[in-house]
């Protein structure tokens, strides 16, 4: 018999909003660094309101200090990356653009000159608000640091570290778990076993770091017996149930290990729910503040959809050498078995390359090519 409801409504919502904890995940700390001042202000306001039912896992904490100069760090590039990609777009288009003004150089009403230094002005415009953008930066960082820091300071409630034991047992669960795809974690399993973080000299593999998080989330849940909305701005599959390019809501699977390890009371209707950033500042303002938030939801929504292009949209030097070798081991073994397995992979090297807006088809390419290369690795095995 199930221990949660297949389906919600209104009073099912109103109950874990007013009896739960809510737990955020890395990528949300991480984005108080790249929200505007009033889109924080906005999460400062709803988050007071609920500081004494924040919590973190100490997984959370452990991925976010080792994160968070990366995020102030890529903050910084994005100048330089700006100036570099519009001076690779823009100045081949003006040296065109001046090829073809002249041939009208005589013309009677045509004052090509004048056309080529309107143009001039208004690159040289942009690249000096740039460079004035640059230049105050850090001024701007350290006056947003204030209130920054004022939300992170209200997560003062984090969960204790695994001992050794515990994080020997959750990473070999984990290895069965990713075998079937069972969620949490399971779409990191492709990450290269040198990308770990070290706490109290152990070492948690990144691939296990979302299990990790999750564990530690069940075993906190028990101890306070309380129902947990967890937040966060992981787009990947073995956190949401997505069909058909639509987000229905957290993974069945989730909210059934949740209910059979916490064992609520059997009146608490639901037991586990997850929000985005967005929807949570949406959800928030609204029962906290009797009020809509319109363009800091829209502006954090943007950031996760920006994010998630970026997660999504290329390939990292690891995977492409991982795809190549796989492709050049299956060469040696079956010409037919490698000539598939590289028209596949071009395929979606293709796709990742491409000018794609949609995050959820970018998830989906992930997932997909996760697949593929699970299944080249299992044609391998049976070459073997």
């Amino acid at each position: 018999m199930l221990k949660w409801k297949p389906k919600y409504n209104q009073e099912d919502f109103d109950f874990l909003w007013g009896n739960c904890i809510f737990v955020f995940d890395t990528n949300m700390l991480l984005n108080f660094h790249r929200y505007s001042n009033s889109t924080n202000k906005d999460f400062f306001n709803v988050l007071t309101r609920v500081k004494d039912r924040l919590w973190i896992p100490h997984q959370v904490l452990l991925e976010y200090m080792y994160n968070q100069e990366s995020v102030q760090i890529g903050l910084k590039n994005s100048y330089s990356k700006i100036d570099s990609a519009f001076k690779k777009i823009f100045n081949p288009a003006l040296e065109e653009a001046k090829k073809e003004l002249k041939q009208y150089k005589n013309h009677p009403f045509i004052e090509t000159s004048e056309i080529v230094f309107k143009l001039e002005g208004v690159l040289s415009d942009f690249y000096q608000i740039l460079q004035n953008t640059e230049e105050i930066h850090e001024i701007e960082v350290e006056q947003r640091g204030k209130l920054e820091n004022s939300i992170l300071d209200l997560f003062i409630n984090v969960g204790r570290a695994f001992t050794e034991e515990e994080l020997k047992r959750v990473i070999q669960s984990g290895q069965e778990r990713y075998k079937i795809l069972r969620p949490p974690g399971y779409e990191d399993r492709h990450k290269k076993d040198e990308e770990w973080k070290q706490y109290d000299n152990l070492i948690v593999p990144d691939k296990y770091g979302d299990l990790v998080a999750w564990k530690q989330i069940i075993l906190h849940a028990k101890v306070i017996k309380q129902p947990v909305v967890f937040i966060t701005d992981d787009q990947k599959q073995d956190w949401w149930r997505i069909l058909k390019g639509r987000t229905l809501g957290p993974r069945v699977e989730l909210i059934d290990e949740f209910s059979l390890e916490v064992e609520l009371d059997a009146s608490t209707p639901l037991p586990f729910y997850i929000y985005t950033g967005d929807m949570f500042l949406l959800q928030a303002a609204r029962r906290f503040l009797n009020k809509e938030v319109i363009n800091s939801v829209e502006e954090a929504r943007e950031v996760r959809l920006n994010k998630d292009e970026n997660n999504y949209a290329q390939l990292t030097d690891d995977q492409e050498k991982h795809i190549a070798n796989l492709i050049e081991i299956a060469k040696g073994k079956n010409s037919d078995l490698s000539k598939i397995a590289k028209e596949k992979f071009d395929e979606y090297l293709y796709l990742f390359s491409g000018d794609i807006g949609n995050g959820y088809l970018l998830i989906d390419l992930y997932r997909d090519l996760n697949s593929l290369i699970d299944w080249l690795e299992m044609k391998l095995k049976e070459e073997n």
